[in-house]
């Protein structure tokens, strides 16, 4: 007795699972893109960084 057509009957049924669960239940774009503006800004320095950051651009650099 072979097992051929059992595995001929499931490989899709496993495949249509597999994929199924592939889909956006909210039909929204994929993938959804940074704007422009936010993504050439320039990067956010946090407050608490920005003091420290002062305190080392005086130090001169070894030459």
């Amino acid at each position: 007795m072979s097992s051929h057509p059992l595995i001929r009957r499931l490989v899709p049924l496993a495949a249509l699972a597999v994929l199924a669960g592939c889909g956006d239940p909210g039909g929204g774009d994929y993938p959804r893109l940074l704007p422009l503006s936010q993504l050439n800004a320039p990067p956010a320095v946090p407050a608490h960084a920005a003091s420290r950051s002062s305190i080392c651009s005086t130090s001169s650099p070894a030459s």
